[in-house]
Protein backbone atom coordinates (compact mmCIF):
# COMPACT_ATOMS: atom_id res chain seq x y z
CA UNK A 1 0.00 0.00 0.00
CA UNK A 2 3.34 2.41 0.62
CA UNK A 3 4.01 2.81 -2.97
CA UNK A 4 0.02 3.03 -3.93
CA UNK A 5 0.07 6.02 -1.24
CA UNK A 6 3.11 7.73 -2.69
CA UNK A 7 2.33 7.31 -6.23
CA UNK A 8 -1.40 8.90 -5.60
CA UNK A 9 0.37 12.36 -4.17
CA UNK A 10 3.21 12.15 -7.26
CA UNK A 11 -0.56 11.99 -9.63
CA UNK A 12 -2.03 14.93 -7.30
CA UNK A 13 1.43 17.01 -8.11
CA UNK A 14 1.39 16.50 -11.77
CA UNK A 15 -2.49 16.77 -12.09
CA UNK A 16 -1.60 20.26 -10.46
CA UNK A 17 1.34 21.71 -12.87
CA UNK A 18 -1.20 20.16 -15.78
CA UNK A 19 -4.82 20.98 -14.78
CA UNK A 20 -4.59 23.54 -11.45
CA UNK A 21 -6.60 22.91 -8.55
CA UNK A 22 -9.85 20.95 -10.21
CA UNK A 23 -7.84 18.38 -11.46
CA UNK A 24 -6.80 17.43 -8.12
CA UNK A 25 -10.08 16.23 -6.87
CA UNK A 26 -10.14 13.13 -8.44
CA UNK A 27 -6.98 12.17 -5.44
CA UNK A 28 -8.79 14.15 -2.65
CA UNK A 29 -11.91 12.35 -0.81
CA UNK A 30 -15.06 14.32 -1.14
CA UNK A 31 -15.16 15.35 2.59
CA UNK A 32 -11.08 16.12 2.74
CA UNK A 33 -9.40 18.57 4.60
CA UNK A 34 -6.82 20.61 3.31
CA UNK A 35 -4.85 23.19 5.99
CA UNK A 36 -3.09 25.89 5.52
CA UNK A 37 -3.92 27.73 9.07
CA UNK A 38 0.24 27.65 8.89
CA UNK A 39 0.67 30.25 6.08
CA UNK A 40 1.26 33.48 7.10
CA UNK A 41 0.02 34.81 3.54
CA UNK A 42 -2.92 34.94 1.77
CA UNK A 43 -5.50 34.23 3.98
CA UNK A 44 -4.58 31.12 6.26
CA UNK A 45 -7.30 28.97 6.70
CA UNK A 46 -8.60 24.67 6.65
CA UNK A 47 -10.71 24.28 3.15
CA UNK A 48 -13.32 21.08 3.66
CA UNK A 49 -14.42 19.43 0.96
CA UNK A 50 -14.38 19.75 -3.09
CA UNK A 51 -15.52 23.13 -2.93
CA UNK A 52 -13.48 24.06 -0.12
CA UNK A 53 -10.48 22.80 -2.07
CA UNK A 54 -11.51 24.46 -5.09
CA UNK A 55 -11.95 28.18 -3.26
CA UNK A 56 -8.50 28.06 -2.40
CA UNK A 57 -7.57 27.45 -5.79
CA UNK A 58 -9.79 30.56 -6.72
CA UNK A 59 -7.81 32.45 -3.95
CA UNK A 60 -4.11 31.30 -5.10
CA UNK A 61 -5.45 32.40 -8.47
CA UNK A 62 -6.22 35.77 -7.16
CA UNK A 63 -2.79 36.11 -5.98
CA UNK A 64 -0.56 34.63 -8.48
CA UNK A 65 0.47 32.88 -11.73
CA UNK A 66 2.20 30.46 -13.03
CA UNK A 67 1.71 28.71 -9.81
CA UNK A 68 4.04 25.00 -10.10
CA UNK A 69 4.48 22.40 -7.03
CA UNK A 70 8.12 20.82 -7.78
CA UNK A 71 7.95 17.87 -6.04
CA UNK A 72 11.44 17.45 -4.73
CA UNK A 73 10.99 13.79 -2.48
CA UNK A 74 8.21 11.70 -1.48
CA UNK A 75 8.23 10.43 1.89
CA UNK A 76 6.33 7.11 2.86
CA UNK A 77 5.87 7.47 6.33
CA UNK A 78 3.61 4.38 7.26
CA UNK A 79 0.33 4.29 8.40
CA UNK A 80 -1.15 5.87 5.40
CA UNK A 81 0.43 9.21 5.62
CA UNK A 82 3.47 10.65 3.35
CA UNK A 83 5.67 13.40 3.29
CA UNK A 84 5.96 15.96 0.23
CA UNK A 85 8.84 17.89 0.17
CA UNK A 86 8.44 20.92 -2.64
CA UNK A 87 9.01 24.45 -3.84
CA UNK A 88 6.04 26.04 -4.41
CA UNK A 89 7.07 29.13 -7.45
CA UNK A 90 4.42 31.20 -9.02
CA UNK A 91 4.93 35.09 -9.87
CA UNK A 92 3.06 37.67 -8.22
CA UNK A 93 -0.40 38.25 -9.85
CA UNK A 94 0.52 42.00 -8.97
CA UNK A 95 3.98 42.71 -9.03
CA UNK A 96 5.18 39.78 -11.45
CA UNK A 97 7.88 38.96 -9.19
CA UNK A 98 8.89 35.55 -9.07
CA UNK A 99 8.55 33.65 -5.79
CA UNK A 100 9.67 30.43 -4.43
CA UNK A 101 8.89 29.03 -1.31
CA UNK A 102 10.08 25.48 0.18
CA UNK A 103 7.30 23.66 1.98
CA UNK A 104 5.70 20.27 3.03
CA UNK A 105 2.87 18.40 2.60
CA UNK A 106 2.06 15.94 5.37
CA UNK A 107 -1.10 13.75 3.76
CA UNK A 108 -3.40 11.48 5.10
CA UNK A 109 -4.50 8.85 2.78
CA UNK A 110 -7.73 6.17 3.23
CA UNK A 111 -9.20 4.58 0.88
CA UNK A 112 -7.05 5.26 -1.98
CA UNK A 113 -7.82 9.09 -1.46
CA UNK A 114 -6.08 12.25 0.09
CA UNK A 115 -8.47 12.55 3.44
CA UNK A 116 -6.27 15.08 4.95
CA UNK A 117 -3.15 17.47 3.75
CA UNK A 118 -1.43 19.48 6.15
CA UNK A 119 0.86 22.74 4.78
CA UNK A 120 4.48 22.80 6.78
CA UNK A 121 6.55 25.71 6.45
CA UNK A 122 8.96 24.08 8.34
CA UNK A 123 10.41 20.64 6.44
CA UNK A 124 11.71 19.11 9.63
CA UNK A 125 8.31 19.76 11.58
CA UNK A 126 6.70 18.14 8.93
CA UNK A 127 8.63 14.77 9.36
CA UNK A 128 8.38 15.03 13.11
CA UNK A 129 4.28 15.23 12.26
CA UNK A 130 4.60 12.64 10.47
CA UNK A 131 6.35 10.09 13.17
CA UNK A 132 4.06 11.16 15.80
CA UNK A 133 6.97 13.29 17.72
Amino acid sequence: MAAENVELVRSFYQAFNREGQAGTLPFLHPDAVWDESALPARQPGVYRGHEGILELGRQNDELWTQIHADVEQLIDAGDGKVVALLWARGRGKFTGEPVELAIAHLWEIADGKGKRVKLYLDRTAALEAASGG
